[in-house]
């Protein structure tokens, strides 16, 4: 056997996925929509990056600002020389007024504010972010030691929610994943909040999670970050096959202004993994602020149920439910999000089963729980639900499968009416789709490519 060399593994190096990533370029678009219908994206090319502005209703596109003028501008303010290509962020705001608008965007730990008039660079004082803010920005809501409290963001005044928190049994704390324990900043995405607010930011709904007596899994950290020689213990709560005692979570819905609790026994919410129950693809307020929506996932992943729950008086009825002798996969979607919509202020649900076989689309009354139709059928599958247009009673999902001839994990864009019919056909071309809706789904972004 030939030994390997350090050139070998250098070689190998090079195709890990964030090496890889460095030498493609344009692969995707990733808008960040505007209140007027456009968008801004980042585009990457050989030479650099460069964020680009769009207009789709005039089928227009320029540069979102002056590259070289705001890199001059940021090298004198920061004292660090910089070049227009090669900006240092990938995300900006837009804010201040249209006929004045400013650049929000953070270089290291510093957050900066350009005005593009004059394209004057000031460094921003960072502001604490402590807690989940209510939509009208009347109230903060935090935890705090285990339990809840609600602030008045005008006065700072606080209001105490809770008084029995725990370590075990402790109110919006999310069980710590094993990096956390061992004091490892994770890679992933923004964490779950604490509290999710009504639109109306009357009521908002968190959770308590009850760990005691839940098995312990165990790891030892061999080289810890505090630079000792001696291992590390870390020990958290991880169900196993066979456990009958799993951290449990209880849904709370809190009335900012009265301190009010509304408990939520109904709705069971054990948690088999770490992390926290309040996730916005699982929880999510009606547009009036009466009633809440949770999806709950059975232990073996072979059933999974949408609850409806009446804000006022946390009792919870459940709308639709799946059971299956096999695995079930509510979300087959990229990010865990399961394919459920829904629709006429309660009345429907768009439902997503794979009951005959293959995934496809149902259409349930919200209130009744009766099946009204299936929406989509035959061999291939639906892989998620884009966007649905409720006025004109139309869903729009990607799907793999259905075109002959094509990659069986090529995705493609479908339009199909509520109402029954055959599915019409949106992006022809032979290539895999990702597609991105604009917030009134007027229009879409779709970015195609395929292996060759």
């Amino acid at each position: 056997m030939r030994q390997l060399s350090r050139q070998d593994y250098a070689r190998a190096e090079r195709f890990l996925p964030w090496n890889a990533e460095r030498l493609v370029f344009g692969l995707s678009v990733e808008p960040h929509w505007l209140d007027d219908g456009r968008f801004w994206y980042r585009r990457r090319a050989a030479d650099g990056h460069a964020f680009v502005l769009v207009d789709p209703a005039a089928d227009s596109s320029q540069p979102l600002f002056d590259h070289d003028r705001l890199a001059a501008a940021l090298s004198v303010a920061s004292g660090t020389a910089y070049v227009g290509t090669g900006l240092p962020f990938e995300k900006v705001e837009i804010a201040g007024p249209a006929a004045s608008p400013a650049l929000r965007f953070t270089v290291a730990e510093t957050r900066w504010r350009c005005d593009l008039a004059s394209y004057a660079c000031e460094p921003e004082p960072a502001a604490p972010v402590q807690g989940v803010p209510s939509p009208d920005g009347r109230w903060i809501a935090l935890a705090r030691d285990g339990n809840l409290v609600v602030r008045a963001a005008a006065s700072g005044t606080e209001r105490a929610l809770t008084h029995d928190g725990e370590p075990e049994n402790a109110y919006a704390t999310p069980i710590p994943s094993p990096l956390e324990a061992a004091g490892i900043a994770s890679a992933g995405g923004p964490p779950a909040p604490g509290a999710i607010w009504s639109p109306d930011g009357r009521r908002f709904v968190s959770y308590r999670i009850d760990r005691r007596g839940a098995g312990q899994f165990h790891l030892v950290q061999s080289t810890p970050l505090n630079g000792s020689l001696r291992p590390v213990l870390h020990s958290y709560a991880y169900p196993l096959p066979g456990d009958e005692d799993v951290p449990r979570a209880e849904y709370v819905i809190f009335e900012a202004a009265t301190g009010r609790r509304i408990p939520v026994p109904d709705v069971p919410a054990p948690l088999l993994y770490y992390g926290s129950p309040l996730r916005p693809e699982r929880v999510w307020w009606s547009e009036d602020g009466q009633r809440v929506y949770v999806v709950s996932l059975g232990r073996g992943y072979r059933s999974y149920a949408l609850s409806v729950v009446d804000a006022e008086t946390g009792r919870a009825r459940t709308l639709v439910q799946e059971q299956s002798e096999t695995g079930i996969d509510p979300h087959p979607a990229y990010g865990g999000r399961p394919i459920i919509h829904v629709l006429d202020d309660g009345r429907r649900v768009l439902w997503y089963s794979q009951r005959d076989g293959w995934g496809h689309l149902y259409l349930y009354d919200g209130e009744t729980g009766a099946l009204i139709r299936q929406i989509t059928s035959g061999p291939w599958a639906v892989t998620d639900v884009i966007h649905v247009d409720e006025r004109e009673r139309v869903a729009y999902f990607t799907a793999v499968g259905r075109e002959p001839g094509r990659d069986l994990y090529d995705n493609s864009l479908y339009r199909v009416s509520l109402d029954g019919g055959e599915p019409q056909l949106l992006t022809p071309e032979d290539a895999t789709h990702q597609i991105a809706f604009s917030p009134d789904g007027s229009c879409f972004i779709d970015s195609y490519s395929h292996v060759d």
